[in-house]
Parts: structure tokens; sequence; C-alpha cells
């Protein structure tokens, strides 16, 4: 199950195309991800950046939830 989640994850490895009579070699694929593995990676990537003030934000609205709950 680990290795399914992976491969989503990372998606599919689209490597580069290099022409036959082309004297450029281009060395770098790209990956193809899938819509929900590219939103979990947006998602990951805002909270490794701002979890300075997301945590005490949320934080402070559980508590106001609390307290008018």
């Amino acid at each position: 199950m680990r290795e399914i989640i992976k491969r989503w994850y990372a998606g599919k490895y689209i490597p580069p195309e290099n022409p036959p009579d082309s004297s450029l070699i281009f060395l770098m694929g790209h990956y193809d991800r899938h819509w929900s593995s590219r939103l979990t990676h947006t998602l990951v990537e805002f909270y490794f950046e701002h979890w300075k003030w997301l945590l005490p934000f949320l934080v402070a609205l559980s508590a106001l939830l609390l307290k008018i709950f």
C-alpha cells in the first residue's frame, strides 16, 4: 500500500524527448501528476511554508469554537 501511495504522490515520470538528428541532449524529464496529487503537493507545501502562523491560528480557532459551543 505504501508503494502505491508513493507512486501516486510522485506521479508518472516522463523522460525527455531527444530528437535523433539534434546535437542537443536533454537530460532531465518531468513528472506528470494526477490532479489530486498536485492538490496534495500544494497543500503540503503551503503547510511547510506557513506552519508558523497556521498552528496558532487553528488552536485559537478551536478555543473560540469551544467557547461559543
